[in-house]
């Protein structure tokens, strides 16, 4: 299985990879929607990847037996598991869906920036965001929606943008967060420049991470979170606000990633002059920073998906910038992803990125 997992996440990084430099090439997006399609069927056909993934097995046998999937459940996910049910679908078919929706909204997002298609590929899945998209389906869903609606608040377009933010609500309830970004932006193109600010408020942030913070805000916590989607991590007092936190090589590696991303933000920003490019800068910088300040929080974590997920789509559009103009900075950022997805497969058998087949047989470890 492990020699089978990492021909699999080869195999599509190097497709997904050629077909995007094809893409390049031919100013034709087909190809992009071939590897798409082929991602979406591998991934359709997975077992256990993710961590949710019994979970969401779990709904769908029972919305195939005939009974409501769960009340807590956005309409529009589940009318996607509904239509498929209601077609005869397997699962397999469902989870394909759900994978190709998610990279397409994305690759969408920066088809105006044709150069970045196969350094997306490329942060894609070196990144392992693959498994990030394999877990909690809702929410990763409707951060592709937000990812694809940010194009509307860089043209100003309003109804269009928040559209987007309506079906993503439709999957995910926490969606409804994201309202306040396209006034936000209306008063201001741009709100971090500055490098030694922002070096300085990652700083405090570090220092941050060092105190339970989190602990100090649970009251008021508990009905936002019953609202927002995330009542369940109030379910089981032991891990409703924290997770343990490791400070080890994964740690620095991300860091020092972080550290190189900003370094690099005003010349990218300089390179592409769209504001396109400057919003998801300034969201992502916002998760960076509230990714340290609330790192033993799994619930805040999550909702930070919809800042810090921006990082490897950034991190593309910089990789396209940089790799003729400053090599070196290429090298250093494309070097920490290799590092990422060699760490992720080392503890694939842990962190549910092991690859198995739908029809395989294999003994998952059960999870107390």
């Amino acid at each position: 299985m492990v020699i089978q997992t990492i021909l699999i996440y080869l195999i599509l990084t190097i497709v997904l990879y050629f077909a995007s430099k094809s893409a390049e090439q031919n100013n034709k997006f087909l190809p992009i929607v071939g590897a798409i399609f082929l991602y979406a069927v591998i991934f359709g056909l997975r077992t256990g990847v993710g961590v949710d993934f019994w979970g969401y097995k779990e709904w769908y046998d029972i919305a195939v037996a005939g009974f409501d999937v769960n009340s807590d459940t956005e309409v529009g996910f589940n009318l996607l598991i509904k239509t498929c049910v209601n077609l005869g679908l397997p699962f397999s078919v469902f989870l394909f869906n759900v994978a190709f929706i998610q990279l397409l909204l994305v690759y969408l997002s920066v088809k105006p920036y044709k150069p970045a298609y196969s350094m997306l590929a490329l942060t894609f899945m070196l990144g392992c965001i693959w498994l990030t998209y394999a877990n909690g389906l809702r929410q990763q869903i409707a951060f592709c929606i937000f990812a694809y609606s940010i194009q509307f608040i860089a043209d100003r377009s309003i109804i269009k943008h928040y559209l987007c933010i309506l079906i993503a609500c439709l999957f995910h309830s926490s969606a409804i967060l994201l309202v306040i970004f396209y006034p936000l932006f209306l008063l201001r193109a741009e709100f971090f420049h500055k490098l030694s600010i922002q070096y300085i408020l990652l700083g405090i942030s570090l220092m941050l991470s060092t105190m339970s913070i989190v602990s100090n805000i649970v009251v008021p916590l508990e009905q936002f979170a019953e609202v927002l989607g995330y009542g369940y991590y109030f379910d089981n007092k032991e891990i409703e606000f924290s997770e343990d936190v490791h400070i080890g090589l994964g740690f620095f590696i991300n860091l020092l990633l972080a550290i190189f991303i900003i370094y690099n933000s005003n010349f990218v920003k300089g390179y592409y002059k769209h504001p396109f490019v400057s919003i998801i800068y300034d969201l992502l910088f916002i998760g960076i920073i509230w990714q340290y300040v609330f790192i033993d929080s799994h619930l805040f974590s999550r909702i930070n998906y919809y800042l810090l997920g921006f990082q490897y789509i950034f991190a593309a559009l910089s990789l396209a910038a940089l790799r003729k103009t400053r090599p070196y900075q290429y090298y250093i950022i494309l070097g920490l992803y290799i590092l990422i997805f060699i760490a992720t497969l080392y503890r694939m058998k842990d962190n549910t990125a092991l690859f198995v087949f739908n029809w395989q047989d294999y003994q998952f470890p059960i999870v107390m």
